[in-house]
């Protein structure tokens, strides 16, 4: 989701550099409001991705020292 949001938010930010130099601004404001909604998705799916992140190294954090505590004994 985050990767082609990405690609989406690069299509809009050409979009409106495009409407810009030609003078358009009907254009420029629909791709400046797909620009700004595609921030907040990106925004969101970032959100969400960071409990998912820190559970994983925790899980490896807690794997490697019950390893070790099976080592010491």
């Amino acid at each position: 989701m985050t990767f082609w949001n990405f690609i989406a938010m690069g299509a809009a930010t050409i979009g409106v550099m495009y409407f810009v130099g030609i003078k358009d601004f009907a254009g420029f404001l629909t791709m400046f409001l797909i620009l700004f909604v595609t921030t907040g998705i990106g925004n969101g799916s970032t959100y969400r991705m960071i409990p998912s992140i820190f559970r994983r190294r925790i899980f490896r954090r807690q794997e490697d020292q019950e390893s070790r505590a099976g080592r010491s004994l």
